[in-house]
């Protein structure tokens, strides 16, 4: 395989660190929207609030020890999921709290009332760390 075509080659030390530091730029400039201008839209405030549940952790360490694809498939996955969480989560909460009646519990009403897109989200999440795994056996099992 030609290495110049190749953007998954080992990288160097320096390579890695500009690598890591765009991927870990994304976090922060979410973060930042998340406590400013999306502070009212409540995945982009609930993933800012629970610190990303710490996936830039693996992600920081994924782009060090040079297992670039998979750290690729987190970064993508919070993005794609924190979008598609608010936006199916308000769509299930705006059909759920159409299902409300007054025959039924709080339990029910709180639940029905509840919004879905921080599960979304963590799914989206564990399908892109999936996915990035098999991307990796894949590339890697092609490279030999």
């Amino acid at each position: 395989m030609n290495m110049r075509l190749n953007p998954f080659r080992k990288m160097s030390i320096k390579g890695r660190i500009i690598f890591t530091s765009a991927q870990l730029a994304s976090f922060i400039i979410i973060y930042i929207l998340s406590r400013t201008a999306l502070s009212d839209v409540y995945l982009f405030e609930w993933t800012a609030h629970n610190h990303y549940l710490y996936i830039w952790i693996p992600v920081i360490l994924l782009s060090m020890f040079n297992k670039t694809i998979i750290s690729l498939f987190l970064t993508a996955g919070n993005l794609i999921g924190i979008i598609l969480g608010q936006v199916l989560g308000d769509i299930i909460r705006r059909n759920n709290i159409l299902k409300i009646t007054d025959a039924m519990t709080e339990g029910e009403k709180y639940y029905l009332r509840s919004h879905k897109g921080a599960y979304i989200w963590m799914l989206t999440i564990i399908i892109s760390l999936l996915s990035g795994v098999a991307a990796h056996i894949i590339y890697k099992k092609r490279v030999k």
